[in-house]
C-alpha cells in the first residue's frame, strides 16, 4: 500500500500553481510556456528548498496531471466541444502514473546523470552506447541537484543559480511581480 503524502504547504501550491501554467516539453523554452521536467524540478527545488524523492515525484505528478488536463481541455475547446469527464480524469490519470525515478538516479553508467555529488557538482559525465562496452562519449549533464542525505535533495549552486534564471522568466512570461 502506498503512503499517503501530506497536504501541500502554501510555498508547494504556489509553485504548482505557477508550473500549471507550463506545458512538458523535452526542451524548455519558457517564451513558448515549455518546460521540461528537470527544469521543473530545479524550478520546485530553488523555490520551495530541499525536498525528499517522494515529494518531489508527488508534486511532479500533480503537475503532468494538471497540465494534461487544461491541455486535454484547452484542445477539446478548440474543436468546439466540451471535454467529457471521464476524459479528464483519464488525462489526469496519466499524468499521476509518471515515475520521474530517471531524475534522482546518481548511477553513472546511465544516461541520465542529473545528480550532483555536492553542492559544488556542476556536470556528470555519462556514458553513452558507443561501439565498444564502457567507451566514454565525452558528454556532459548539468547537474542542478544533490542527494543532501538518503532521499534528500537540494539545489547544488548550478542548480540555483538555474532556478533564479528560470523564476526570472517566469515571471517574466507571466508578468507577475
Amino acid at each position: 500500500m502506498k503512503k499517503v503524502q501530506e497536504s501541500l504547504t502554501a510555498t508547494e501550491s504556489s509553485v504548482l500553481a505557477t508550473l500549471e501554467n507550463f506545458r512538458f516539453s523535452s526542451r524548455t523554452n519558457i517564451t513558448k510556456k515549455q518546460i521540461s521536467n528537470h527544469d521543473a524540478t530545479c524550478y520546485i527545488l530553488y523555490v520551495s528548498g530541499s525536498k525528499t524523492n517522494a515529494r518531489l515525484v508527488h508534486l511532479l505528478r500533480i503537475w503532468r496531471a494538471q497540465t494534461g488536463v487544461r491541455s486535454g481541455a484547452v484542445s477539446a475547446a478548440n474543436m468546439g466541444q466540451i471535454p467529457a469527464l471521464n476524459s479528464q480524469v483519464a488525462w489526469a490519470q496519466a499524468g499521476m502514473k509518471l515515475h520521474f525515478k530517471y531524475l534522482f538516479n546518481a548511477g553513472v553508467s546511465t544516461s541520465y546523470g542529473f545528480v550532483g555529488k555536492d553542492f559544488h557538482s556542476e556536470s556528470n559525465e555519462l556514458w553513452l552506447g558507443g561501439s565498444t562496452f564502457g567507451e566514454k562519449a565525452g558528454s556532459e549533464r548539468k547537474t542542478y541537484w544533490h542527494r543532501q542525505a538518503k532521499g534528500l535533495y537540494g539545489c547544488t549552486q548550478l542548480g540555483t543559480n538555474r532556478g533564479f534564471e528560470l523564476h526570472a522568466q517566469v515571471k517574466g512570461v507571466l508578468n507577475v511581480a
